[in-house]
């Protein structure tokens, strides 16, 4: 068996782990219906999809299209790599609140015609299709012109998408988030003055299923497992090795340092996220599309000592501001916010801690501003945070070596 094919069964034993696990827990009936209504809902920012149509039509609707998005990139002959590795790992978690199998086609339609546009081949772009689906609920939500629109915007985005990634210097792991933000806040402009409004959504499942959570917690410490048995010659080595790096864009740990310790490294986060999911006692979908974002970026820039400084401040935000936001939306937020690792790679902690206080002030606020339709709303958040806070550091840390350099004098 060729080595791509044992890191493609690697990748696809989750989806394949939660579509059994599904169909073990509800009858056939109730998940048609649930899929029927997944299908049918405008997927605006944030469709908690345990919520409107069960556990196990959300959890199937998100393993049917990863596990095709798998293929489509096996068959197109990809190698695992970090980038890769997050565009599947966000899709299965935004499959659980926002996306679905009819509102995220065009969007590969619209990748194909930039490819022969840019007389460039598919599989070059193709994962760039996966990623402009952000704006998946374009197609749920706009009447008759959704679909066109979607074509239009993902034959556009890996254009915006290589600018908008000079507003925050690689300090914000969310790049297509804040593409697809920027394209969100003009679309939804012209929409807005056209008379069409979005309603909201914001009810969130509020039970706590453990047998998901032992199945999530058994494939994180498979990963764990399975990373240490492949490096335990060098095990320590690589891992102090992967935790050295910042995680500035782009910091691909795959290339850098193996599949296997990155795979260890995404396990090592998803039992975190899961430690922090089991003491707030809330497990739906927005928090498995965060906690699944958290694994997403394993390999690509995020690691236990970049992450918990963020995550810090973000939690400690939470005692901080008066603003009242339900167990999901915090969650959700906390798991996001580390798309901000890069500054506390680079920056250290205390920088890191007030990075993620400011991301838990900003993210609230700016869902309005695209109506809901950019589901990675964390991006845009994150490119404004950085786009202020990155110039006041380095402002502030090249002032300070001036001062010092003239005392020398």
């Amino acid at each position: 068996m060729r080595n791509i094919t044992k890191n493609y069964i690697i990748i696809s034993i989750l989806p394949i782990a939660m579509l059994i696990y599904a169909f073990l827990n509800d009858d056939l009936e109730n998940i048609y219906r649930g899929l029927v209504i997944i299908t049918k809902s405008n997927n605006i920012l944030t469709t908690d999809y345990f919520y409107i149509a069960g556990t196990s039509a959300a959890l199937i609707n998100a393993s049917v299209i990863t596990l095709l998005n798998i293929l489509l990139l096996y068959k197109l002959d990809l190698r695992i790599n970090g980038f890769i590795i997050t565009a599947i790992f966000l899709m299965l978690g935004y499959a659980l609140m926002g996306k679905t199998l009819l509102n995220i086609i065009p969007f590969y339609i619209g990748t194909y015609f930039h490819a022969k546009f840019l007389k460039k081949s598919y599989r070059s772009v193709v994962v760039g299709a996966l990623m402009s689906t952000s704006l998946a609920p374009v197609v749920s939500s706009i009447p008759y012109i959704g679909f066109i629109l979607a074509i239009i915007i993902s034959f556009i985005f890996p254009f915006v998408t290589k600018h908008v990634v000079h507003f925050h210097s690689g300090y914000s792991l969310y790049n297509s988030g804040l593409a697809g933000g920027m394209i969100g806040i003009v679309l939804y402009s012209v929409v807005k003055a056209s008379g069409i409004e979005f309603d909201l959504n914001n009810g969130y499942y509020d039970k706590f299923d453990y047998r998901l959570f032992i199945l999530l917690l058994m494939y994180f410490i498979f990963l764990m497992i399975l990373g240490y048995i492949r490096t335990r010659k060098n095990f320590i080595k690589k891992l102090l090795n992967l935790y050295k790096h910042t995680g500035i864009l782009v910091s691909d740990f795959i290339q850098k340092d193996g599949l296997e310790i990155s795979l260890f490294n995404m396990g090592t986060l998803g039992v975190l996220g899961l430690l922090i999911i089991i003491y707030y006692q809330r497990l739906n979908g927005p928090v498995l599309t965060g906690l699944f974002a958290l694994v997403a970026f394993g390999g690509f820039g995020k690691h236990l000592k970049n992450v918990y400084p963020i995550l810090i401040g973000v939690i400690a935000s939470k005692y901080i501001f008066s603003h009242d936001i339900s167990i999901t939306i915090f969650l959700l937020t906390v798991f996001l916010s580390t798309t901000l690792a890069p500054i506390a790679g680079k920056f250290g902690v205390i920088n890191g801690i007030i990075a993620g206080i400011l991301f838990y002030a900003t993210v609230t606020s700016v869902g309005t501003v695209h109506g809901g339709i950019n589901l990675y709303n964390s991006g845009l958040a994150a490119g404004i945070v950085v786009s202020v806070y990155l110039p006041i550091i380095l402002g502030i840390r090249g002032g300070i070596k001036n001062w010092k350099r003239l005392r020398k004098r």
